[in-house]
């Protein structure tokens, strides 16, 4: 499955930080994070994760620089100056082809947007499900326009052209989808420790709150029962 995120000027900083895991290296400690495997994230399209996040927060400044000079007035606050999208590794990908396969989306990514604008890809092997983070940086005619790079006809053909380029690379069908529950770790991926365990806290009280319901219907159905 692949999913967008809009990331704007004062995230770009905390986005990039968790795709090369900098407070973590600092000691920073999150529940869905094992740290005994972030050693086994790598990147693509650098040589190590900090000239990859470097070359990002360069191409976004670069990206609101020549925006800016283009329209002759500041970029607004709530502009979106990078697009992140999170590929996750199919469950039926061939173990010997899984760099590939991310290889593979990190390519496909950049010729969609153009390689200026796509430095490459995070790849997280340290959480639930492996995945890659690839930013885009949403230049189009030399001006920060995320809505048309990336808009509702690009979302809705992208699983379907991802997932031909995908097939054709590795010579083998795989399925680029994700279930509601792997879904919902991705979602939370993205939270700090406090909004994780928040969040993992409303989960598990909603899911308490629907067995209650669920034993009350069944009382309620024996009741009906009984007076039949």
């Amino acid at each position: 499955m692949a999913h967008v995120a809009k990331v704007k000027s004062p995230g770009v900083s905390t986005m990039v930080g968790h795709y090369n895991r900098e407070a973590e290296r600092r000691g920073y400690r999150r529940d869905n994070i094992d740290s005994s495997r972030t050693p086994e994230n790598y990147v693509i399209g650098a040589p190590d994760g900090d000239a990859l996040a470097g070359a990002v927060r360069a191409r976004v400044s670069s990206a609101v620089g020549e925006h800016e000079r283009l329209t002759g007035k500041a970029l607004r606050k709530d502009a979106n100056v990078v697009m992140d999208w999170v590929v996750t590794l199919p469950k039926d990908c061939p173990e010997g082809l899984q760099e590939k396969f991310f290889e593979t989306v990190v390519r496909f990514i950049q010729e969609r947007y153009g390689a200026e604008n796509v430095p490459g890809g995070f790849v997280h092997l340290d959480e639930a499900t492996p995945h890659v983070h690839v930013p885009v940086v949403p230049v189009k005619d030399g001006r920060l326009q995320a809505s048309k790079v990336i808009n509702r006809a690009d979302l809705k053909a992208f699983h379907g052209d991802l997932g031909r380029a995908v097939d054709a690379a590795l010579g083998v069908h795989v399925s680029i989808e994700l279930d509601e529950d792997r879904q919902g770790e991705k979602q939370l991926s993205h939270l700090d420790q406090e909004e994780y365990r928040a969040a993992k806290d409303k989960i598990a009280a909603t899911e308490k709150r629907l067995e209650r319901l669920q034993r009350r219907e069944g009382e309620l159905d024996d009741e009906v029962g009984k007076l039949r």
